[in-house]
């Protein structure tokens, strides 16, 4: 498992920062930040939730971990949140025709 500091860090709700030299690739379409955007790229990604938290904030004391996230980069992140609730992240997949 990866080691992943949460919070806004400056880089907007939902994002992620991972630790240096480790690689976090869009989990729908592969896309890595770090190899179009450089340095300052390197190591970002945003985290979605895999359930909605307006579904997550009526269940008292719950508290995200890891395995609560999909990684996606900025534009699979905004496909998967044009319907209500969320689409799955294997349902963008699939439209996109990456699913292994």
């Amino acid at each position: 498992m990866h080691r992943a500091t949460f919070g806004h860090g400056g880089q907007g709700q939902g994002s992620l920062r991972k630790r240096e030299g480790q690689r976090w690739p869009c989990e729908v379409c592969g896309f890595e930040f770090g190899e179009v955007y450089g340095a300052m790229g390197a190591g970002y990604i945003e985290a979605h939730h895999n359930v909605d938290l307006s579904l997550l904030a009526s269940e008292s004391g719950h508290k995200s971990t890891l395995n609560d996230f999909k990684m996606l980069c900025s534009n699979c992140h905004r496909m998967v949140q044009t319907q209500r609730p969320s689409m799955s992240v294997e349902a963008l997949k699939n439209a996109l025709g990456t699913l292994n």
